[in-house]
């Protein structure tokens, strides 16, 4: 009986620690009394919540850590409104699609950042109105096919539908030479050696109809093995400036990795 009652203490103990070992929690305060933050563990996820220092009990920040290394991010106006939503890596480096909103709670943009050679990079913007309607940013569209049979190709049809310099504005389509690979965060991109795909205007520039489509990209994409394959390149829009002996240029990138299947 003594045995019984000691082994069901134990596991009462071992109980207990285990449910504080899942869930705890920490409090933090400014100098005038109200919380700073807060920080909750639950079965070993860590959740951080900041607050305003003078909206009592206003939650500005939330944390949600999914790793080590990324967390999601939610950051809100004073009246309680969502500001903007996304994700984190390593504390600073936004990644992936970033929402940001009016005070009002209308979605202002979207922005989606990429991890280029170990940097966060602004490489696509949505801008809406009030409506909820398109209005401007930097963005491309793609027509193209999720799944081709081995041996058919794939046409990858790019459409630089809001260019960041102007509509006049040259653009093509840097993908690497057969052979030379190119790394997902693009960090050899200066060491490997790229073919070019020129845009229907510039490749028909003395036709009157298709120069104007300076912005309309088209490849052909080829893959002897069946599997799940990635196209990975550069949009670059190369925008010109100045005039006679003194023009100059820039460009604007936008990276892409595009999945598609080969069965």
């Amino acid at each position: 009986m003594n045995r019984t009652i000691i082994c069901f203490l134990i596991g009462t103990i071992f109980c207990s620690c285990n449910e504080v070992a899942k869930s705890s929690a920490t409090v933090e305060y400014f100098a005038n009394g109200n919380v700073k933050s807060k920080t909750s563990f639950s079965s070993g996820k860590k959740t951080v919540f900041q607050y305003f220092k003078n909206h009592k009990d206003t939650v500005e920040i939330i944390y949600r850590y999914q790793d080590d290394s990324l967390k999601h991010m939610m950051h809100y106006h004073s009246n309680g409104n969502l500001r903007k939503i996304g994700k984190l890596y390593l504390d600073s480096l936004k990644i992936g699609k970033w929402k940001f909103y009016e005070r009002d709670g209308n979605l202002k943009d979207i922005r989606e950042y990429l991890l280029i050679d170990g940097k966060s990079y602004l490489n696509q913007r949505w801008i809406f109105n009030v409506d909820g309607d398109t209005i401007g940013g930097n963005y491309f569209e793609l027509k193209m096919k999720d799944t081709i049979a081995q041996g058919q190709g794939n046409r990858f049809h790019f459409f630089l539908k809001e260019p960041l310099f102007s509509y006049k504005s040259e653009s093509y389509v840097l993908m690497p030479k057969e052979g030379q690979k190119v790394e997902k965060d693009f960090s050899n991109q200066y060491s490997i050696e790229w073919d070019t795909i020129n845009s229907i205007g510039t490749k028909y520039r003395f036709n009157e109809e298709l120069r104007v489509r300076n912005h309309d990209i088209i490849l052909d994409a080829f893959a002897k093995e069946k599997g799940k394959m990635n196209l990975r390149g550069i949009i670059v829009e190369k925008h010109l400036e100045g005039v006679g002996d003194s023009i100059d240029f820039k460009t604007r990138n936008i990276y892409f990795n595009i999945p598609y299947v080969v069965k």
